[in-house]
């Protein structure tokens, strides 16, 4: 019987590192990585392209460290089962996790710089950086959280109190983390729509870029990467008002336990500290902006691609005086356009044709992604945890 439940052990372990083993390939980020990089063959060293590979390498190797979590010797039957469990695992996997997430948080900078003067973003860029800084902060949260603080000690009345305790301390700090998160991420967005707005999207309609002249917005969308920013922030405006609510429900919660007795602080904490439902729509509205970078500048280089051909047959079939992309003069440095260029290009397609091909080729352009990290899915119920299969853990819900 021993030979047969270590044998059933061994094979647990082979399977649990077969999953961390191919968690490079099984990312949701993987294919959109692989998309990018065959599209961009002749020209992969770009920096932009270096960042999006970037952001799904640190993306993966959180999530083979986390998948490491039931690799360390288990302790104490509840999750994370060790103190070094946890260290190792969740611990150091934040902060490849939050890098990933800090990497993709600079896709809308680098978008807007390429279309905004650069004395017109300053907003942009420190609303961006204190973004960054609180996520570092959130990386200390998840390296400092001990689960057991009092030891392995069963046989000890108070020890499961503690570590209920313990926990919802750890929720605590962690969605006060994500409230400041979602503040800096509305202020980040509200600084980039007003830039976009002020210097692109206003440039566009002076140009009489309407649906009048033949353009719906769903081709406008195909066409200028910028309104597909504007969706991404759209989708992460809307999400806003559950995580703000559930941050403040956090903190409301456990204040108000402090006036309860031991025994009823325990319950009422265990009963209504609960994660599970609000961190799955965190994380997706997340991984929809990273996402979205890589479809951004999948769809972003077809067109140009597709753009750059029609104009080169056309070009065989025009006298001289017609329209060129050489009569666009452009100041990378100063990422200015001339201030008087050729009339031509003030119609409406060249004008697109212009904005698009500014985006694109602009070699210090970067994508906007927003991974979280996932956690744990558990429920605290006065001082006992109920937990799902171990080998179907995620880290959705910490």
């Amino acid at each position: 019987m021993q030979v047969i439940i270590n044998s059933k052990d061994q094979n647990s372990r082979l399977d649990i590192i077969q999953d961390v083993a191919t968690k490079l390939i099984t990312s949701q980020f993987f294919v959109w990585t692989c998309l990018v990089l065959l599209i961009s063959h002749k020209n992969w060293k770009r920096p932009i392209i270096i960042l999006m590979v970037f952001h799904w390498i640190f993306r993966s190797i959180g999530d083979m460290l986390e998948a490491c979590l039931t690799l360390f010797e288990q302790k104490d039957p509840r999750w994370p089962f060790s103190n070094e469990a946890w260290l190792y695992s969740y611990g150091v996997a934040s902060i490849f996790w939050f890098s990933s997430e800090i990497i993709g948080d600079w896709y809308l900078f680098i978008r807007t710089k390429a279309l905004v003067k650069k004395h017109k973003i300053k907003w942009v860029f420190i609303t961006c950086l204190l973004y960054n800084i609180v996520k570092i902060f959130q990386m200390y949260v998840f390296l400092s959280y001990v689960p057991f603080s009092k030891g392995y000690n069963n046989d000890d009345p108070n020890h499961g109190d503690q570590y209920v305790l313990d926990m919802a301390t750890h929720k605590y700090y962690k969605w006060i983390d994500v409230g400041l998160q979602q503040i800096f991420s509305v202020a980040y967005d509200i600084t980039v729509i007003i830039a976009l707005k002020n210097n692109v999207f206003n440039k566009l309609n002076s140009k009489n870029f309407n649906d009048q002249n033949g353009k719906t917005f769903l081709q406008k969308f195909k066409l200028i990467s910028e309104y597909r920013i504007y969706l991404s922030i759209i989708v992460t405006l809307i999400g806003a008002p559950f995580i703000f609510g559930f941050c403040y429900e956090v903190i409301y919660l456990r204040n108000k336990a402090y006036s309860f007795g031991e025994h009823e602080k325990l319950k009422y904490l265990g009963d209504n500290v609960n994660d599970m439902v609000i961190d799955p729509i965190r994380v997706r509205i997340l991984n929809f902006n990273y996402i979205f970078m890589y479809i951004d500048q999948i769809m972003l280089r077809f067109y140009v691609e597709k753009n750059i051909e029609s104009k080169k047959n056309s070009s065989r079939n025009t006298s001289k005086g017609s329209f060129s992309y050489h009569m666009i003069q452009y100041d990378y440095k100063s990422n200015d356009k001339i201030e008087h260029p050729p009339k031509s290009i003030y119609d409406q397609s060249n004008f697109i044709d212009h904005v698009n091909m500014l985006n694109y080729d602009k070699p210090n352009v970067t994508e906007h992604p927003n991974m979280t990290y996932y956690d744990k899915p558990y429920i605290i119920d006065n001082n006992k945890i109920t937990y799902t299969n171990n080998k179907y853990y995620n880290n959705n819900h910490i």
